[in-house]
């Protein structure tokens, strides 16, 4: 199919939470794209029906996808090297990650946005995702609409700000983020130094060199909050949040930056909190932080 319909490979990650997989395997057939892979990674859930999944795929896929696998991991590995593990066996030129119990939104969803990223030769690409509860009920769409305003004038230094520091959480999510193959091939992948936690590392990383292209124009799926990595009381996520405050230290952020990242570290919430430090030795932070990181970030 060349270059007007690249192969796009949707990736499905899972562990032991199916109670809607089958919603999410049937948005991925319903797909009107004509050329898709699709994986389906599960990190060794002990209730995973192997059988029962690939042979309701088999029975209900059509001609567009071309290509079909089932993995089911021996040993649980964690949501980064799961994830990792199915992306070096992908074949698509563009990766879709869409996650167990999260549906695409409508069947035009891929189409768009490989459309997107033909249009505008780049190589990450975030949307905006309906929330929902039970059956589908919608919560509200993520970002909302005044926070959609101000991250699309954001230059990619304020995104990394963001990032680094732990605001604007919903300018992009894994859920909801989509990237070509090159690309998260050419940074090694995610980052394994974390064990649950992809998509905030990567978010940095990409954010030190390249925009990320925001199409919150377009509501991508269908996103069911309370998975593996939202869980703010896991243990492993909590390390993961740790590490994350050392792995800042290899970002290019200015010496204030810095600073105000010991005086702030990443809680439970996955949000910056004030450490219990001396605010005398840190009072420059405490005054003028907030309007030195405005100044310096709207100059940029």
């Amino acid at each position: 199919m060349g270059e007007a319909f690249p192969l796009v490979t949707v990736i499905t990650a899972s562990y032991r939470k199916f109670d809607k997989l089958f919603d999410t395997i049937d948005s991925v057939l319903a797909q009107d794209y004509p050329n898709i892979e699709y994986i389906i990674a599960d990190d060794s859930s002990d209730n995973f029906d192997y059988d029962s999944v690939l042979s309701y795929i088999n029975n209900n896929s059509g001609i567009n996808i071309k290509n079909i696998q089932i993995i089911h991991n021996e040993e649980n590995l964690g949501t980064v090297r799961n994830l990792n593990n199915a992306l070096r066996k992908s074949n698509g030129v563009y990766i879709l990650p869409l996650s167990c119990n999260d549906v695409f939104y409508d069947d035009n969803v891929v189409t768009d946005i490989v459309k997107e990223f033909l249009r505008f030769k780049c190589e990450v690409i975030v949307t905006s995702r309906m929330l929902y509860k039970n059956d589908f009920e919608p919560v509200g769409c993520v970002p909302r609409r005044d926070e959609v305003k101000k991250l699309n004038k954001a230059s990619r230094r304020k995104l990394h700000w963001y990032a680094v520091s732990g605001r604007w959480h919903d300018f992009a999510s894994g859920s909801a983020m989509y990237y070509s193959k090159e690309y998260i091939k050419s940074i090694n992948y995610y980052d394994e130094r974390f064990r649950l936690w992809e998509d905030g590392p990567f978010i940095e990383k990409t954010l030190r060199e390249l925009t990320i292209h925001r199409m919150y124009d377009r509501v991508s799926i269908w996103y069911q909050d309370g998975g593996v990595s939202s869980a703010n009381t896991n243990p492993f996520l909590i390390e993961d949040y740790n590490i994350y405050t050392n792995v800042l230290d290899e970002a290019d952020l200015t010496f204030y930056e810095k600073r105000y990242l010991k005086f702030y570290r990443l809680g439970k919430s996955g949000y910056f909190e004030k450490r219990k430090l001396s605010k005398l030795k840190y009072i420059d932070i405490i005054i003028s932080g907030k309007k030195y990181l405005k100044s310096r970030l709207s100059n940029d």
